[in-house]
Order: structure tokens, then sequence, then C-alpha cells
């Protein structure tokens, strides 16, 4: 694995994907929208209409929030999280790129999956909630708003609870249904954190470095010389 650098945390680098991708999440969100308004009445069955539509679309808009406008979720989790120095590690931007879009697709797979097994569709809002629970009780921690709070208590959370509602009171979902999801959930977030830390406790240079450091390490360093009160 390749080790990684002031450079690589700090450098916005080139217009792409990697910079613009929160934006094209929320495209993908308005489009996806105005498709199941458009054929409201073709999507009857409530799983499909939770887990492949609404949860989706939800989690898209959550992570528009907290990397799009009003944006900032990485330097305020690397700063709450690990205390860092470094705004842009251990959570970096090509890293939080790949987390959302892989949590995305991981959700797509979860909505076809619950179809059949209503635990796995669960799993993924229960995880989801689980962050969304993070957020609320973050801001009130830091005393500073994290990004992605409103979209997770109005949108994420909801849902989470909705669903269990709605599938308990039809049958559709047993104590067990519900106890895996839970376990599902608490994995798959406990994994993403230990894997941060791990990243973390690798590389504790670099959460001492300044966001600022790239900048300055161009400018030429001054001498004992160089100073006003030198002989």
């Amino acid at each position: 694995m390749r080790t990684p650098t002031v450079s690589s945390c700090t450098d916005p680098g080139p217009w792409r994907y990697n910079d613009r991708w929160p934006w094209i999440h929320l495209g993908i969100a308005v489009v996806a929208g105005l498709g199941l308004f458009w054929n409201r009445g073709a999507v009857s069955d409530p799983r499909e209409l939770l887990f492949l539509w609404l949860a989706p679309m939800a989690l898209l808009l959550h992570q528009f929030e907290e990397h799009g406008v009003p944006g900032g979720f990485r330097p305020w989790f690397n700063s709450f999280a690990y205390r860092s120095q470094n705004s842009a590690f251990p959570l970096t931007k090509k890293l939080a790129r790949q987390v959302n879009t892989g949590a995305l697709l991981l959700g797509l797979a979860a909505g076809i999956a619950a179809q059949a097994e209503i635990w796995i569709g669960l799993a993924f809002l229960y995880a989801c909630g689980a962050n969304a629970l993070f957020h609320i009780t973050s801001s009130q921690l830091s005393r500073r708003y994290s990004p992605g709070t409103a979209t997770g208590g109005l949108l994420l959370l909801p849902l989470a609870c909705y669903a269990t509602w709605r599938f308990v009171s039809t049958s559709e979902a047993q104590p067990w249904d519900l106890a895996l999801a839970g376990l599902t959930a608490l994995v798959l977030q406990g994994v993403t954190f230990f894997a941060l830390h791990r990243r973390a406790l690798r590389y504790p240079e670099l959460l001492r470095i300044e966001w600022r450091t790239a900048a300055r390490r161009s400018l030429p360093r001054k001498t004992p010389t160089d100073s006003p009160n030198s002989a």
C-alpha cells in the first residue's frame, strides 16, 4: 500500500469526479426523485419503495450535505474524532469519495436483496440510522454542527424507524430479522471506524501536520542571519 504524504492529503487536485462527486450524487438523487414521482403509480410494493428508492435517495442527499453544501464534514470529523491538526487526515478526500460511493452501491445491493430477505434492507437502514445518531450526538458533544445532521435526523433516522414499524406491523419482519439487522449494522459501522482508526495509528505524524503545511513547504526557510535582531 502506498504511504500517504502531505501533498496527497492536502492537494485538492484537478477538476474531476474525485472533487465533484457530491454534486453528481445530488443529480442522481434529483433524477431518481423525479422518476419516482413520474412513475409513482407503478411502485406499490413497500419493500421496493423503501429499500430501492427512498433509502438510496436519502443517503445521496445526506452525502451531499456532508461533502457538498454546506459540506465540511471531513475537517470536522478529523478534528472531532482524532483531534487531528491536519484537516485532511485520516479521512482524506479520496477516502471519503470511496467510502460514500461504496455505501451507495452497498445500499442498492441491499435494496435488491431485501426483496427476498427483509433483514438485509433493514440492516442498511439501521446503519444509516446509526450514522444519523452519530451526527446528532457528536454535534452536541463538540458544540459544533456536524455536516449531515439535518438530513440524518430528518431523513435517515425517520426512514429506519418507519421501516421497522411498517414491516413489524405487517409481520413481514420478525424479531430475529430485527436482531440480525441491528447486529449487521453495528458490524458495518464498527469496521468503518476501525479501519479509519487503524489508518490514523499507522501514520500518526500526519495527524500533526496542519493544512497549510503543503503551501509552506515551498517557502524558503529563514536562517538565523535573516532575523532582524541578528548582528
